[in-house]
C-alpha cells in the first residue's frame, strides 16, 4: 500500500509537472541560451547590440527558473498534501510511504514510470 500511494504522488507530480507546462518551460529556457550564444558570436552585432541581447536573455532566464523553480514546489506541494490527507484519516502512516520512496524498487518503478511518460507525450509537441 505505501507503494502504492508513493507511486500515486509520483504521477501526481508528474501531473502537475505537465499541467504547468515545466517541461515546455524548459525547453524554451535552452532555446534562449542558445539564441544568447549565437546572439554573442554573431559578428554582424555590435557591442552594444550584443549588450543589450545579453541582459534580455539574461532577465528571460531569470523568469524561466523562477517559474519554473515555483512550479516545481507546487508539483512537490500536491501530493505531499495529499499524502498528509491520507495519512490524517488514517490510510498510510506518512514515514512509511515516506520510506518507500527511498527503497531501490520504488526508485526502478519511478524511474520506469517516467520514462514511459516521456516516452507517450514526446511526439505531441508540449
Amino acid at each position: 500500500m505505501n507503494v502504492a500511494v508513493a507511486l500515486l504522488g509520483l504521477v501526481a507530480f508528474m501531473a502537475v509537472l505537465r499541467a504547468m507546462r515545466v517541461p515546455a518551460r524548459a525547453r524554451r529556457a535552452v532555446g534562449d541560451a542558445r539564441q544568447a550564444v549565437l546572439d554573442l558570436r554573431n559578428p554582424d552585432l555590435d557591442e552594444a547590440r550584443k549588450e543589450r541581447s545579453m541582459r534580455m536573455h539574461a532577465a528571460r532566464s531569470m523568469i524561466h527558473f523562477l517559474v519554473i523553480v515555483g512550479s516545481s514546489a507546487v508539483a512537490v506541494a500536491v501530493p505531499a498534501a495529499a499524502l498528509w490527507v491520507c495519512a490524517r484519516l488514517g490510510l498510510v502512516r506518512f514515514e512509511d510511504v515516506l520510506h518507500a520512496t527511498s527503497s531501490a524498487w520504488f526508485l526502478i518503478a519511478g524511474l520506469a514510470l517516467a520514462l514511459l511518460g516521456i516516452a507517450l507525450t514526446r511526439g505531441r509537441g508540449r
